[in-house]
């Protein structure tokens, strides 16, 4: 992962406690995570000003990212010119959340977050029965992780496309860029009726704008793209991809609605699997990018909470159906659950 230099705090950093967190999935979180217990620490950071603010530092060096140790060393200088792009955000969140304690004020005053997808990691274990479970909760579109074994995905995805139909999903299929071109198209070629009822396949190969277009105009589909590198971005293309898979833990908010109008992509807003601390960043910024006119977003990810045993954060985390709701207390919330915590300092 690249270290950025480039962004730096207008109040600079005085001090940073860290409290280190386990989440413990519920199962798999994809064809590249375990099952095993993940690792992360929730950020108490006082600037120069003795605003205090917190926010969440969740790495996933499966997808390139330094791991929780390096990112707090990183951090240690106190200064975001030393930080990863995950620590950048993360400073960035606990001064949003900061000042907006100072004020006394909640930072989900007049915003309502936009509705989610559920999640499912397993399309081989997917039952009828959870489908209707998730049509009665509310859900319009499911979020599928896949890629471990392709061709039974897609038999399994086949054989519950009467249900599909019936109970009027949109499926949005992740192979966080697991296949091949050929195994891609014979996916697509396996999936028969069940390509109707396709939202969008985020990432299914390594970006190619070559193949990406190809694929999008042969099979009428849409093609999502996430994890945005510079070398990327570098060669982005118009009519290889339709949506932009926007994470705010890790990316810029200028940088992706710019690209979005550019390639006249609409955006899907989503946590990093994180901490709900982290989870509530991503939402705030959801709930204001869909007040923006010139950005069209989508039924976004952001209730990722439930993808993890329960534990007193999550707990305090609220939806209605699909949707996830501001917490209540100043800054981002969770103002209760934050004061029980124990801090070690940088």
């Amino acid at each position: 992962m690249t270290i950025t230099n480039t962004d730096q705090l207008e109040v600079p950093v005085r001090s940073i406690g860290f409290s280190s967190y386990e989440l413990s999935p519920r199962a798999a979180l994809g064809r590249l995570s375990a099952d095993k217990p993940r690792q992360g620490a929730v950020l108490k950071v006082q600037f120069e000003d003795d605003i205090v603010g917190y926010a969440d530092c969740h790495p996933w060096p499966e997808l390139g990212d330094l791991p929780l140790s390096d990112q707090l060393e990183c951090l240690k200088s106190l200064t975001s010119s030393k930080a990863t792009s995950l620590g950048n955000r993360s400073l960035e969140f606990a001064r949003m959340d900061g000042e907006a304690r100072a004020r006394g004020r909640s930072l989900w005053e007049g915003l309502q977050i936009p509705a989610s997808h559920a999640l499912l990691n397993n399309a081989q274990q997917l039952t009828a029965a959870d489908l209707e479970l998730k049509a009665q909760q509310g859900f319009k579109h499911l979020k599928i992780k896949m890629g471990i074994h392709p061709r039974q995905e897609a038999n399994a995805l086949l054989a519950l496309a009467p249900v599909f139909k019936e109970l009027s999903f949109k499926l949005r299929l992740d192979f966080n860029a697991g296949l091949s071109p050929i195994q891609f198209e014979e996916f697509l070629e396996n999936l028969g009726e069940v390509r109707e009822f396709i939202d969008y396949i985020e990432d299914p190969t390594v970006y190619d704008p070559r193949v990406w277009a190809q694929a999008q105009r042969r099979w009428g589909i849409r093609l999502a793209l996430d994890r945005l590198s510079d070398e990327t971005i570098s060669i982005l293309a118009p009519h290889s991809f339709s949506v932009l898979v926007f994470k705010p833990a890790i990316q810029k908010a200028d940088t992706i609605f710019q690209l979005a109008e550019k390639f006249r992509a609409s955006i899907v807003v989503t946590s990093y699997l994180d901490h709900p601390v982290g989870q509530l960043c991503a939402a705030r910024v959801a709930a204001q990018a869909s007040i923006r006119p010139e950005i069209v977003v989508e039924t976004c990810g952001l209730l990722s909470h439930m993808a993890y045993e329960s534990h007193p954060f999550s707990e305090e985390m609220k939806t209605s159906g699909p949707f996830l709701l501001g917490p209540q207390g100043t800054g981002f919330g969770m103002d209760a659950a934050l004061s029980e915590l124990k801090w070690e300092q940088l």
